[in-house]
């Protein structure tokens, strides 16, 4: 799962400064808002997708059903707007 959350970044970063660097804008606007949009997509994927197995009881849990991981939407939406 670390690979999947990983590779947007890496890829992201060397399409935006090797491969278009000449047709993008580099400042620290445009970064801040893809990175974030970038960040939104990838914790919602992964508050949606997460689960496994207590070790205690066995019992299976998801994120989805934590309401302490949904406090990331209101942060990410918060940020992007700081960014505006």
């Amino acid at each position: 799962m670390l690979v999947y959350s990983l590779l947007p970044f890496c890829l992201l970063s060397i399409l935006w400064f090797r491969v278009l660097k000449d047709t993008t804008y580099t400042d620290w606007f445009h970064l801040a808002k893809v990175y974030s949009a970038t960040a939104g997509c990838l914790g919602f994927w992964l508050i949606r997708y997460s689960k496994g197995n207590n070790k205690k009881t066995g019992k299976e849990w998801r994120l989805a059903d934590k309401k302490w991981a949904f406090q990331y939407k209101r942060y990410t939406k918060k940020a992007n707007v700081m960014v505006l």
